[in-house]
């Protein structure tokens, strides 16, 4: 029996925020480069990405349907019906074809309605990333039926893996998810910029100041993810009595910021809950 590991294509529809993130990190992986081949359809075509590399487009969908093993659906979620409803069209001949595997990584819409949608023609999978996928750091929130085939999850973790961390979920755990991960880098990123404004208020060059700020971000990640330290900890480490970091500390305590990002983190939640049942 050879060892060799399966070779698959993957096509990704939809070039948008989400889609191009996708592509281009797939693009710059030599890793996944040994195992998959990929594709875009999308109806505006950009033959190469920002960052020089090469991103091939289908000439149509039913071309890259007919082609691709993984298709994942990279639309907004009012359009992921009809997508896979061509999708499922493009099939020349649903018997004939090994069953295939989409993706959604679209925002409220469920499993349910991803079963009913393709006619069980494929297996369907929900997967919700981040914007950090266009780093490299991509967060991916998994979530599949019991009954999907080994061999599909091990190629779904394998790509995902391979452009980030996987987080494997039960369905309706996925708006916490998106609260969390999905939302958190638009939190983050207002953190940032407030970060950046006030080292201006207090004497800082506007250049010098986001500079900081985003090397702070960055570095308190690392840090917390390297040390396996809880993020207590590593504040009490930088935290000295009397000292200005603490000053800083009990003015956001008597502020509620804390307080504040927890419930914003709700507030996104039940954002997504109300999704899903409009979506039903």
């Amino acid at each position: 029996m050879s060892t060799q590991p399966v070779h698959a294509s993957v096509g990704i529809i939809g070039y948008g925020s989400m889609g191009s993130a996708i592509a281009r990190a797939i693009a710059r992986s030599h890793e996944l480069e040994k195992r998959f081949s990929f594709q875009v359809y999308a109806k505006k075509q950009q033959q190469t990405a920002d960052d020089g590399q090469v991103i091939f487009f289908s000439q149509s969908l039913q071309d890259l349907v007919s082609a691709c093993d993984i298709i994942i659906v990279a639309v907004r979620p009012e359009q992921v019906a009809g997508v896979v409803r061509d999708v499922v069209q493009g099939l020349t001949d649903e018997k004939a074809l090994p069953r295939k595997i989409l993706i959604s990584v679209a925002a409220g819409v469920t499993l349910d309605s991803l079963r009913s949608l393709t006619r069980n023609a494929f297996a369907a999978v929900r997967v919700m990333p981040n914007t950090l996928v266009e780093a490299g750091r991509g967060i991916f929130g998994l979530c599949s039926s019991p009954d999907l085939a080994e061999e599909h999850k091990s190629l779904i973790l394998t790509l995902l893996k391979g452009i980030g961390t996987v987080v494997e979920l039960e369905e309706q755990q996925m708006n916490a998810f998106t609260a969390l991960a999905g939302c958190g880098p638009g939190f983050l990123f207002s953190i940032m910029d407030s970060l950046s404004e006030a080292g201006v208020s207090v004497g800082l060059s506007r250049e010098s100041s986001l500079s900081i700020a985003k090397s702070l971000m960055a570095g308190c990640g690392i840090l917390a993810e390297t040390t396996g330290r809880h993020p207590v900890t590593l504040r009490e480490q930088s935290t000295s009595p009397a000292g200005m970091t603490i000053a800083g500390l009990n003015y956001m305590d008597a502020q509620g910021i804390r307080g504040h990002l927890i419930e914003a983190v709700k507030v996104a939640c039940r954002q997504g809950e109300a999704m899903d049942l409009e979506s039903r």
